[in-house]
């Protein structure tokens, strides 16, 4: 029973890091002149399609296994699709984390803004891992 007071305190982590990371972010583009923030907009234009596509083909994956067959044969090797999802949504969050922060980095721009998107980025992948955590515990009824 205390699993899922668990998991939906994980829940309620995630939603809150996310606000507080999106607020800290429009915090730092305040930091930006119009010309950064062009340039931050035109640069990641072929990274939001990339991710766009590959967060696609994972939701896809997710469906396609949970409404067919793979499902049970999945539960039947002890493999819970749903953790699975997470995981890859978690691995997602940190690769799609890591080229950002990079590509900031290499765009020159303040040191202001890019602390802030450290930090923002930081609360965000505490509070997934908040939820990832809960989701475990969830599985395993501890």
């Amino acid at each position: 029973m205390l699993y899922q007071y668990i998991h939906i305190a994980g829940i309620i982590v995630m939603i809150a890091a996310f606000i507080i990371s999106r607020i800290i972010s429009e915090k730092g583009l305040k930091l930006l002149t119009n010309e950064e923030k062009g340039m931050l907009v035109s640069d990641f234009t072929q990274i939001r399609k990339n991710n766009t596509i590959i967060l696609s083909v994972i939701v896809v994956i997710y469906m396609i296994v949970m409404f067919s067959g793979a499902v049970n044969f999945l539960e039947k090797n002890h493999i819970d699709p749903t953790f699975v999802y997470f995981a890859m949504l978690f691995l997602y969050m940190i690769l799609t984390t890591y080229i950002s922060y990079k590509k900031v980095k290499s765009l020159g721009l303040p040191d202001g803004y890019v602390n802030r998107i450290r930090i923002a980025n930081t609360i965000k992948l505490v509070g997934f891992v908040c939820l990832f955590v809960s989701i475990y515990l969830r599985i395993t009824n501890l």
